[in-house]
Parts: structure tokens; sequence; C-alpha cells
């Protein structure tokens, strides 16, 4: 007898440990003012570094740069310029300083604002 009381009693206690449900909503919820998403977020890194080579046909430049603060290491290695005029800046053996706009969501960067350094 004392097991089913014990049974009965501890039944009662799980019973009373469940989380409860959520209240139920009373409007719906309300939509967005736009129906457009929200643009990634873009971080701007200064770089600064010297042209390598530059690949005008598929807009893009390979850069020797110094370590960019905050994003990554010193290396060489191709950016993506999909603005012609500061593709047409880059020439191989220049010195230049750049913004790499990055989306991290997308791991997606790119080189704007270039400008070469007097020599």
């Amino acid at each position: 007898m004392r097991n089913w009381i014990f049974l009965l009693l501890f039944s009662a206690f799980l019973a009373g440990c469940q989380e409860p449900a959520p209240p139920a909503a009373t409007e719906p919820a309300a939509a967005p003012a736009t129906s457009e998403a929200a643009p990634p977020e873009t971080t701007e890194f200064t770089l600064k570094g010297q042209v390598v080579s530059v690949d005008a046909a598929q807009k893009s430049a390979t850069i020797n740069h110094e370590k960019i603060e905050g994003f990554m290491e010193a290396m060489t290695m191709p950016y993506p310029v999909p603005e012609d005029g500061d593709l047409q800046k880059l020439k191989p053996g220049e010195t230049i300083t750049a913004k790499v706009s990055y989306i991290r969501a997308e791991s997606k960067y790119w080189l704007t604002n270039v400008e070469v350094e007097p020599k």
C-alpha cells in the first residue's frame, strides 16, 4: 500500500515539474514595415600593400599586404576590385592603400577606395 501512495505522490510531483505552455497569442505578430530583408552588415578595414598582379578580365588584383588589424595577418592574396576606376589605378609594383569591405555572413570581401602611394 505504501508503494502505491509513494507512486501517486511521485507522479503528482513530476506533473508539477513540467514547464507551462506559452500563453496563446491574442493578436498576430505585426508584419515588418517593408518586405525587403535588411542588407548584410559590411565591415571595412584598411589595407596597405604592394600590387603583385592585376587581372582586368576577372576584375581582381593580387596584393602583398601588411597585417590588417582586426581582420587578417600579412599575406599575398587576390582581391576582387569591382569598380573600374579603382582597378585602373592598380599597376604591378605600386604601393597602395585601400579599404577592404567584408560581409562576414557571406564570407565575401573586395577592395574599394584605392589610393596609390606617391613614390
